[in-house]
Formats: C-alpha cells, structure tokens, sequence
C-alpha cells in the first residue's frame, strides 16, 4: 500500500507530466470563433435537436430516426442533469487546470 506522501509525489509527477504533454500539444492561440460556435451548440444537445428537426422534414425512415433521436437527446440531458445533482464533487477551478492556461480565455 502507498503511502499519502508517495501518493502525492505521484500526482505532483503526473501533473508536470500532462502540463508539458499540453503545453508541447495544444495551439497558443485562441480557437477559431466557428469552432467555440460549434462546441456552444453542442451543449444541452441543442445541435443534435436541430439536427432531429432536420431529419424530421422528410417523410417515412427519417421522421422516425428524427423522433428517436429528439427522445435519446431528452433521455440523455434527463439523465445527465438527475446524476449531476446525485452524484456532487468538487471541480477545481478553471484557472488551475493546464488546459485553460493554454488557451488562454476564450
């Protein structure tokens, strides 16, 4: 069994090892407008619903993929916001992760 000391020693390797892994691999600069456009939309399952409302327009095999997607999407989000509120942890803060110091605000 590890001790807490070695424990930590591990963790504290493992960050500077994935602080390097991200600052030798991510862009410096900030992502393009579209591509936080995008990822904005992905959110909540907004795009995948308007992708379903497109789906929908045509008659017969799609109108049913349409409907079946709309309801995956509900379920999912349903099922999502129930295991967030059951299932509390503590994140750390966006400015202490590598990821955000990379990119830099967006």
């Amino acid at each position: 069994m590890r001790s807490t000391a070695g424990t930590a020693l591990m963790f504290e390797r493992l960050n500077r090892e994935e602080r390097g892994l991200v600052e030798h691999r991510l862009p410096r600069d900030a992502p393009s407008r579209p591509l936080v456009a995008v990822t904005e939309a992905t959110r909540g399952g907004a795009l995948w619903l308007v992708a379903a409302a497109a789906l929908a327009l045509r008659p017969g095999r799609c109108r049913v993929g349409a409907r079946d997607a709309a309801m995956a999407v509900a379920a999912a989000s349903g099922l999502a916001n129930l295991s967030r509120r059951l299932l509390v942890r503590r994140r750390p803060a966006a400015r202490d992760l590598p990821a955000h110091e990379a990119l830099g605000s967006v």
